[in-house]
């Protein structure tokens, strides 16, 4: 996933919630709150954008964010290093995979031999 995917979900999440923005087309380098969000409002943008990207993100790190780019670089941030630790899970479990077929292959041939 990369950015301009996380910025469809952040924006479809901040239209949402926020009434009158179906047909507008948002600057992101706005804030939030200059939208007309409250604060259960923007709990809830990124509450949701979160859990649509299937990441985990620590209150301090939204904390200082004061554009809606700030959160979307954030949101791909965290989309990315899950990836990557995804991808090294999956390498580390081919891995021992591979190493478990090398080894039933000893095994074999020294039945056979």
């Amino acid at each position: 996933m990369n950015r301009e995917q996380v910025t469809e979900i952040v924006i479809r999440n901040i239209k949402l919630n926020i009434d009158g923005l179906e047909d507008i087309e948002l600057d992101t380098r706005k804030s939030i709150l200059e939208y007309g969000a409250n604060s259960l409002d923007l709990v809830e943008i990124v509450s949701s954008s979160i859990r649509d990207l299937g990441i985990v993100i620590s209150r301090i790190e939204l904390a200082n964010l004061e554009s809606i780019d700030d959160l979307i670089d954030l949101l791909t941030k965290h989309v990315i290093a899950r990836a990557h630790d995804l991808n090294v899970s999956d390498a580390d479990a081919d891995s021992d995979a591979g190493s478990d077929k090398a080894a039933e292959i000893e095994v074999w041939i020294e039945h056979e031999l």
